[in-house]
C-alpha cells in the first residue's frame, strides 16, 4: 500500500509559479514517508494535514492521493470510522479519467475494501473489491502494472469469500490470482496457493488441499528462504490438516516447524511463537498426553507474559498486561479444557481411590482459579481497543469460560460435598452476564458521543479513539519479530496519561464512576448478598444455556435461590428445544388473529406446556411462595414464562405466580424505589401520528436506521392516554414532543408511559428507537435512540414502554437481547414494564389501565400486572383469552411498589388511632384513680 508515482504526478502538473508550494508539498510528503516508517503515526498524519493546505494548488490527483496516505494513517492509529472517510474522499474527488487517476482511484477504492475485510465486514470489501476491479478492466493498456493490480484484487476477493464461507469462489479467484502471479513472476504467490489451501480442505478435496499446502510452502521458500516469517502460519494450518486426516506424527512435524520458525523470527516472548506452543498442546490434548500438554501450555503462558516462567500447571501468570490479552485469553481457554479433562480421567465416576480423588480436587482447583484469572482477562479486554478478530473471539467463546467455571465447580461439590463450590459456580453464571451488560455499555457509550456535538462529549469521544490507538501500536510493535521496546514504553507512558484524562472526562459526560458494572470477585458472602436483596416469600431463577455441542444438544443450568438456600438444576436439551424457540417467537411476532385455526392454538399449547416441562417443572418443588424472578440467558427471553401451561387443563403459570423479570441477579433490588408518602407524578408521552402523510423515508446505512413511509396512526394512543389519567394523577405531554423536551421529561417523571411506535434493532450495527413524532429531519431529532438513553444517569422509578415490540430485538450470542427496555434499565431506570410483541390496541388499553389502578392502589409492580391479566382474562370473550392478547407484557427490575398501599395507609391510622384511644383511656384511667386516693 506503499504510495507511488507522487513525485511524478507533481512534476507533470505544478506549474512554474508555484514552485515554492510545490518544494513545500514535497518537503512535507518526504518528512511523512520517514514518519509512518518509524511508526509515528500521529506526526505522520500532522505533515499530510499540512499538504492539504495547499490543496487550491495541487492536482486534484496528489489531493486524492494525500486522502488515501490519511486513511492508511487512521487505519493504524485504529480510527476505522475516520479512515473510512478518507479512502471515501479520495476515491471520489478525482475527476479525470487518465491512468494516473485511475490508479490512485484502485488505490484507494482496495484499501477502503481491504480496511472492510479487517473490520469483519467482508460483504462490503467484496463490493469495493469489484468497483476496483471495474475500473482496472476499464485500463486500455495491459500492461504489467494492470495484471500487478488485478492480481492484487482476485487474491483479495478469495481472502473475502473465504470469509463468508463460498470456498468455491475464494477457490476460483484464488486459482486466477496464482495464474496471473506465475505468468508474469509477480511475488507472494505462497499466499495465493495458502488460499487454494484452505479452500480445497473445505470443499473436502483433502488431495488438491495436501498439495495446494506444499506448493505454498515451495513458493515461499523459493521467494525468499526457509525461515521467511509467512512460513509458519503455513506450517501451522498444514500441521492442523495433517492432524485432521490422521497423520498425527506429520502433523506434530510441521507443529514444530512453525515453532522454531517463529522463534528464529519472534523469539521466545512474542504471541506468534505463543501461539504455536498453544496448537502443540492442544495436538497432545487430543492424545490425552497431559504432560506435554501441560508443558506446552506454561511455556505459552510464558511466551505471552514476559516475566513469568513458572512450569507448574497450578502457577498462573500476575493479572497485568500481557503482549497480547485476546492470546492470553485463548490459552487460559486451553489450559481450563485440559485441567479439566485430566481431573475427569483420574476420579472416573467408580473411582474409591482417595488418592485419584484428591489429585482430581487438586487439579479442578487449578482450574478454577484459571477460570477466575481468565474473566479478569476478559474484563480488561472489554474494557481496552478491541481489535474485529477480539469482538468475533468474543462473540464465539466468552460464554465457554463461564460455563467450564460453572461445570468445573459443580464438579467440585460433587466431589466434596462442600457447599462453596455451589456458590460459586453461581457466581460464574451471574458475573458472565454482568460482563455480558459492561461489554453493551461500552458500544453504546461510543454510539452516544459520536451523536453529541458538545465539546465535552466529542472531547471524551477522542480521548478514547487516542487510548484505542495507542493501545493498537503497542499491539502491533510488539507483534514485530524485532520490537522497539523504547517505543512500546513511551506509548505506555502516553496510554497512562491519557487513562488519567479519561477517567476525569468521563465522570464530567456521564455522571457516574467508570466501570459501575463488571468484574466483581468471589467472596464468601456472593450468594448471601444477593439473596439478602430478595424477599421472604421471593425465589429467583436464573438460566444459563451452554453452546449447542456437535449433536446439536445443549447444557441447561437453572440457579434457584431464595431465603432458604441455593439450588442447582441441570438438564441437557435436544435440537428440539431451540427449534420451538424459534418457533414461539414466530408464532408470536407474526400473529393473525383472522389467519388463527384451532390446529395452531393446539400447536402453541403443546409448545407451552412443553417448556414449562423444561423449564420450571423440574425445579418448583424448590420454589418458595408465589413471586419469581426470571433472570433468563440467552434466547430464553424469547419465552413469555406466565403463558406456560403447567396442567392438561391448560392453567398459565400466571394463576399461580407473580412473574417479573431481571436482567441479571447482580441488579436485583439493588435499586430499590423509596417508600412513598405522596402519589407519584405520573407523565405520558404520546403520540397519534395523524401528521405521519408527508413522514418521508429515512435510510442511514451508517446506522442502519430504516423508518418506513408512512408511520400508521396511533388513534388508540389517545384513548389510552385518557383511560390512564381516569385512574391515576398525571399529565398527559402531546404538544411539544421535541427530543430536548423528552429528554427533560424523563429525567423527571417518577413514572413515565411511552404510548408510540418504536422500531427493534435488526442487525448488530443498527439501533431501536422510538419516533416522538412524524416531524423528521436529516438528524433524526425526532427519534430518541437506545444509546442516547443509557448515559441519563436517571432515577426515574418506572417506565412503561407501550410501544411495539419496546422489550425485543435482536439477539446477541451471549448478551440477550438488545431493545429499548433494557437501554432505560441500564440508564438508571429502576424498572420497566414493555411488550415482547407487537399487542393490539384494544387489549392494550384495558390492560394497561387496571396495571395503573393497581399501582395507585400501592400493588407491587408485578402483581399490579398480574392483576390486571388475570382481570382480562376473567372478561374478555374465549376468543381472546388467546396468549398473543395478554402475555406480551413483563416487568423487569425493581418489583417494590411506586405508589402508597391505601389498605395499608387507613390500617395504620385505624391503628394509630386505637392506640391514641387506648393511651389516653388509659392516661384517665390512672388520673381517676389519684383522685380517688386523694
Amino acid at each position: 500500500m506503499r504510495i507511488y508515482f507522487f513525485f511524478l504526478i507533481l512534476l507533470i502538473y505544478k506549474p512554474l509559479h508555484a514552485q515554492a508550494i510545490s518544494d513545500s508539498a514535497e518537503k512535507q510528503f518526504n518528512e511523512y514517508l520517514s514518519l509512518y516508517e518509524e511508526g509515528e503515526f500521529v506526526e505522520a498524519k500532522m505533515k499530510l494535514e499540512k499538504i492539504l493546505e495547499y490543496r487550491d494548488s495541487l492536482p486534484s490527483t496528489n489531493i486524492a492521493l494525500v486522502y488515501n496516505n490519511l486513511g492508511l494513517v487512521e487505519w493504524k492509529l485504529c480510527r476505522y470510522e475516520k479512515a473510512k472517510e478518507y479512502y471515501q474522499i479520495a476515491f471520489s474527488i478525482i475527476s479525470d479519467n487518465n491512468p494516473a487517476a485511475k490508479r490512485i482511484r484502485v488505490l484507494a477504492l482496495n484499501n477502503y475494501g481491504i480496511l472492510q475485510y479487517h473490520r469483519g465486514e467482508n460483504s462490503s470489501a467484496l463490493d469495493y473489491y469489484f468497483k476496483a476491479e471495474d475500473i482496472i478492466h476499464s485500463f486500455e493498456e495491459k500492461n504489467q502494472s494492470y495484471y500487478k493490480q488485478i492480481s492484487m484484487i482476485y487474491l483479495n476477493k478469495a481472502q473475502a469469500y473465504y470469509r463468508l464461507g463460498n470456498y468455491s469462489e475464494s477457490l476460483r479467484n484464488s486459482i486466477e490470482s496464482t495464474q496471473i502471479k506465475s505468468k508474469y513472476g509477480f511475488p507472494y504467490i505462497g499466499s495465493t496457493y495458502f488460499v487454494q489451501a484452505k479452500s480445497y480442505e473445505k470443499l473436502s478435496m483433502p488431495e488438491k488441499a495436501h498439495s495446494s499446502y506444499l506448493s505454498s510452502i515451495s513458493r515461499w521458500t523459493l521467494e525468499y528462504d526457509s525461515t521467511y516469517y509467512e512460513l509458519a502460519n503455513v506450517y501451522l494450518e498444514y500441521g492442523q490438516f495433517l492432524t485432521n486426516q490422521g497423520n498425527d506424527r506429520l502433523g506434530m512435524l510441521y507443529f514444530d516447524k512453525a515453532l522454531e520458525n517463529y522463534l528464529v523470527n519472534y523469539g521466545q516472548h512474542h504471541t506468534y511463537t505463543a501461539s504455536a506452543y498453544h496448537l502443540i498442546a492442544e495436538y497432545y490434548l487430543k492424545n490425552k498426553n497431559f504432560p506435554k500438554t501441560f508443558e506446552n501450555i506454561q511455556l505459552a503462558l510464558a511466551s505471552v507474559c514476559p516475566g513469568f516462567e513458572s512450569k507448574d500447571i497450578s502457577g498462573n501468570p500476575p493479572n497485568k498486561e500481557s503482549l497480547l490479552d485476546l492470546r492470553l485469553l485463548k490459552i487460559y481457554k486451553a489450559k481450563i479444557d485440559a485441567l479439566a479433562q485430566y481431573a475427569e480421567e483420574v476420579a472416573v465416576p467408580e473411582s474409591k481411590n482417595r488418592t485419584e480423588i484428591k489429585d482430581a480436587i487438586s487439579y479442578l482447583e487449578f482450574a478454577i482459579s484459571t477460570n477466575v484469572e481468565a474473566i479478569k482477562v476478559l474484563s480488561r479486554i472489554q474494557g481496552s481497543y478491541l481489535s474485529q478478530e477480539s469482538r468475533l473471539y468474543l462473540a464465539e467463546n466468552q460464554n465457554d469460560i463461564f460455563v467450564s467455571g460453572i461445570e468445573n465447580a459443580l464438579q467440585l461439590y460433587g466431589l466434596t460435598g462442600d457447599s462453596e463450590y455451589q456458590d460459586l459456580a453461581y457466581y460464574f453464571a451471574s458475573i458472565g452476564k454482568s460482563l455480558e451488560l459492561r461489554y453493551e455499555l461500552n458500544r453504546k457509550e461510543e454510539l452516544f458521543l459520536r451523536s453529541q456535538r458538545d465539546t465535552t462529549a466529542t472531547g471524551l469521544l477522542t480521548l478514547k479513539e487516542n487510548l484505542d490507538s495507542y493501545s493498537n501500536l503497542i499491539q502491533m510493535e510488539q507483534s514485530k519479530s524485532k520490537s522497539d521496546s523504547i517505543k512500546i514504553k513511551k506509548w505506555q507512558q502516553e496510554r497512562f496519561e491519557l487513562t488519567r484524562s479519561y477517567e476525569t472526562e468521563y465522570y464530567k459526560v456521564f455522571g457516574q464512576e467508570l466501570d459501575t458494572i463488571g468484574f466483581q470477585p468471589f467472596t464468601e458472602n456472593y450468594v448471601a448478598d444477593i439473596q439478602s436483596r430478595i424477599g421472604r416469600y421471593q425465589t429467583c431463577i436464573e438460566y444459563t444455556l451452554t453452546d449447542p455441542d456437535s449433536s446439536g444438544s445443549r447444557e441447561l443450568y437453572a440457579f434457584l435461590y431464595n431465603r432458604k438456600g441455593l439450588r442447582i438444576y441441570e438438564s441437557t436439551l435436544d435440537l428440539g428445544f431451540e427449534k420451538r424457540i424459534e418457533e414461539i417467537n414466530k408464532y408470536f411476532s407474526e400473529f393473525n388473529p383472522i389467519e388463527n385455526n384451532s390446529e395452531d392454538t393446539d400447536s402453541l399449547n403443546f409448545m407451552l406446556r412443553f417448556f414449562y416441562q423444561k423449564l420450571v417443572e423440574p425445579i418448583e418443588d424448590g420454589i418458595n411462595g408465589n413471586r419469581i424472578i426470571i433472570v433468563p440467558d440467552n434466547e430464553l427471553a424469547y419465552i413469555p414464562f406466565g403463558a406456560l401451561i403447567r396442567d392438561d387443563e391448560g392453567s398459565y403459570l400466571l394463576y399461580d405466580y407473580e412473574i417479573s423479570y431481571a436482567l441479571n441477579s447482580q441488579y436485583i433490588a439493588k435499586r430499590r424505589n423509596h417508600i412513598r408518602i405522596n402519589k407519584p407524578e405520573l407523565r405520558i408521552i404520546a403520540h397519534n401520528y395523524t401528521d405521519s402523510r408527508n413522514y418521508p423515508d429515512q435510510t442511514d446505512s451508517s446506522a442502519s436506521i430504516m423508518v418506513s413511509n408512512p408511520l400508521l396512526e396511533l388513534g388508540s394512543a389517545e384513548k389510552e392516554a385518557e383511560h390512564i389519567l381516569d385512574v391515576i394523577q398525571g399529565r398527559w405531554i402531546k404538544d411539544n414532543l421535541a427530543k430536548e423536551k423528552v429528554i427533560q421529561q424523563i429525567r423527571e417523571a417518577d413514572i413515565l408511559h411511552f404510548a408510540m411506535h418504536a422500531s427493534s434493532s435488526t442487525s448488530e450495527s443498527s439501533s431501536t428507537f422510538l419516533a416522538l413524532s412524524s416531524a423528521s429531519d436529516s438528524t433524526y431529532s425526532n427519534l430518541l435512540f437506545d444509546y442516547e438513553i443509557e448515559p441519563l444517569n436517571l432515577s426515574t422509578d418506572l417506565v412503561v414502554l407501550n410501544a411495539c415490540s419496546s422489550g425485543s430485538g435482536l439477539l446477541y450470542h451471549g448478551e440477550g437481547i438488545f431493545s429499548l427496555s433494557r437501554s432505560f434499565l441500564l440508564g438508571g431506570t429502576k424498572a420497566i414494564v414493555h411488550t415482547q410483541w407487537t399487542i393490539d390496541d384494544n387489549t392494550s388499553s384495558t390492560i394497561i389501565s387496571q396495571f395503573y389502578k393497581g399501582l395507585s392502589c400501592g400493588m407491587r409492580k408485578s402483581k399490579a400486572l398480574r392483576h390486571a391479566q388475570l382481570r382480562y382474562l376473567e372478561e374478555s370473550f374465549p376468543a381472546f383469552r388467546h396468549p398473543y392478547y395478554w402475555a406480551a407484557y413483563q416487568t423487569v427490575g425493581d418489583d417494590s411498589p411506586v405508589a402508597p398501599n391505601r389498605r395499608m395507609q387507613i390500617t395504620l391510622i385505624c391503628l394509630g388511632l386505637i392506640v391514641s384511644v387506648l393511651v389516653l383511656v388509659r392516661y384517665r384511667q390512672k388520673r381517676k384513680g389519684k383522685r380517688a386516693v386523694n
